[in-house]
């Protein structure tokens, strides 16, 4: 245990290199991109943080903020020492007991008078504005010929123009530049099969030429070539998702309608040949999760870097007749713990529970761009953008900058303000959920503005009238809301 939680003032934090600062009109995010989390935090505890340099002290802190904010030593001193405490142990903040200069390079803390005041002034209740966009989701395009029985894409695509449904490499390029103006550092490439997109070497390849850190891309692997693959890995790739379902051939084609399995492995084979480490991604359904096993066994030996099963999101061409049961779900997860429990690492059966809904950093922390120019939520949001365009679609990048949409758009604005709008404003849990996903919503009680139904605390009851508990499998049943809960219209 490192000195400082005991009140040591000679020590000094530092933030870590893997977290990001993002200011708001409310203070600021920590965002730690790589594990997919992030944090809300005061303008005072922000101050904390840019203040955690290497070169001040814990005592150094504690003067500084007392100075700026007019408050006492003593009182400042046990409110920073908690919150260094709580920022370290949640690997936010490191310590050294050497004072080891700037080495953050962080913006110049102390302010005039007059800049105080006037930033006091400025500050919001609620966060609504970003200073900085951490990932951007390109949907290069819709097109796919497997034709998945339970694909989210829209099947219309194939009869729609190209300049619909494919986004002009020009515009793919310029949208990089400009997200990574504003600070991204991830790039998602998402919509159809990745080799229907002819460009998709020369994005990657200029996405990691001007600086973005993680390209997270997948494919279904069906036709890769020896060639393809090495030219994807030639682009600067070097870790890809597979998404594969089972090992049987007649289960692979009643879920991959024009794929057969040989073609698959075939495809991983030789992108695992050309160099790529690769992520296995599965989508559980009742037709396949008896094969799971068989499948991840056989994966996790082919060297698979991890494993991870998502049971079905009924949206798009999935509906709630391929979902498994809770007692499906369970064997699954038992049987998996038990057959991987002396191998390097165990795979994950990934489901929604009933609880807190986790929070989404979706037009907080990142946006997406559809090939029509359209720029929404993220890259499951086509329905929402579709039915409702006035409340979801952000702007159109064929007619206005990201930064443009980013910073001044009032729907955008708009979106990230009902986050923190009653009901859901006065729960202690607000900034754990974030009203949590507009899309499940939409899916369950057709209306996407509604508290998350995984909410155990708007929708205390099953549908069947039964108390809900954290943690319970959440099978998209309909809700029941108590006396002071939404409910269902």
């Amino acid at each position: 245990m490192i000195a400082i939680l005991g009140g040591d003032t000679m020590e000094y934090p530092i933030l870590r290199p893997d977290v990001d600062l993002i200011e708001t009109n409310a203070g600021a995010i920590i965002n730690k991109a790589r594990e997919n989390k992030f944090m809300f935090v005061t303008y005072t505890q922000f101050d904390v943080l840019r203040l955690c340099t290497g070169e001040n002290s814990l005592e150094d802190i504690v003067n500084l903020i007392s100075q700026k904010y007019e408050v006492s030593k003593e009182r400042v001193k046990h409110d920073v020492q908690n919150f260094i405490s709580f920022m370290h142990k949640n690997d936010v903040l490191t310590v050294s007991k050497r004072k080891l200069g700037n080495i953050t390079k962080s913006k110049k803390f102390m302010k005039s008078k007059e800049e105080i005041l006037s930033e006091r002034k400025n500050i919001s209740r609620f966060p609504t504005k970003f200073s900085q966009l951490s990932a951007l989701w390109l949907i290069l395009t819709e097109r796919c010929s497997l034709e998945c029985s339970y694909c989210n894409m829209a099947l219309e695509a194939k009869f729609k123009p190209d300049d619909e449904v494919i986004m002009a490499t020009g515009d793919a390029l310029r949208l990089l530049d400009e997200a990574r103006a504003l600070g991204a550092k991830i790039l998602g490439i998402s919509g159809g099969e990745i080799t229907a997109y002819s460009d998709i070497f020369k994005v990657i390849r200029h996405a990691f030429d001007i600086g973005y850190q993680h390209v997270i891309f997948g494919t279904k692997a069906v036709g890769i070539t020896k060639k393809f693959a090495e030219r994807l890995y030639g682009s600067g790739a070097r870790r890809i998702q597979i998404s594969i379902d089972t090992l049987d051939p007649e289960t692979y084609q009643k879920l991959i309608l024009n794929g057969t399995l040989e073609s698959a492995l075939r495809g991983i084979y030789n992108l695992i040949d050309a160099g790529f480490k690769i992520h296995v991604r599965s989508t559980i359904t009742k037709y396949n999760i008896d094969q799971i096993p068989e499948l991840w066994e056989f994966m996790h030996d082919l060297g698979a870097e991890s494993i991870v099963g998502f049971v079905v999101y009924p949206e798009g061409r999935a509906d709630r007749h391929l979902l498994p049961s809770k007692e499906q779900i369970k064997w699954l997860e038992n049987t998996i713990r038990e057959k991987f429990k002396d191998k390097k690492f165990v795979p994950e059966v990934s489901y929604f529970r009933c609880g807190i809904p986790v929070t989404c950093s979706a037009g907080i922390l990142s946006i997406a761009a559809y090939p029509n120019g359209n720029v929404t939520l993220c890259d499951s949001g086509r329905t929402l953008m579709t039915k409702y365009p006035k409340k979801y679609v952000f702007g159109n990048f064929k007619y206005q900058s990201l930064k443009e949409i980013w910073e001044n758009s009032k729907t955008l604005n708009k979106f990230r303000k009902s986050k923190f709008l009653p009901p859901c404003s006065e729960c202690s849990y607000l900034y754990n959920c974030l009203r949590g996903c507009p899309m499940i919503s939409e899916i369950v009680f057709d209306n996407p503005e509604l508290a998350d139904p995984r909410c155990i605390i708007r929708y205390p009851y099953s549908e069947d009238g039964t108390k809900r508990t954290p943690n319970d499998i959440f099978l998209w049943d309909t809700p029941r809301g108590g006396s002071d809960a939404i409910v269902r219209n």
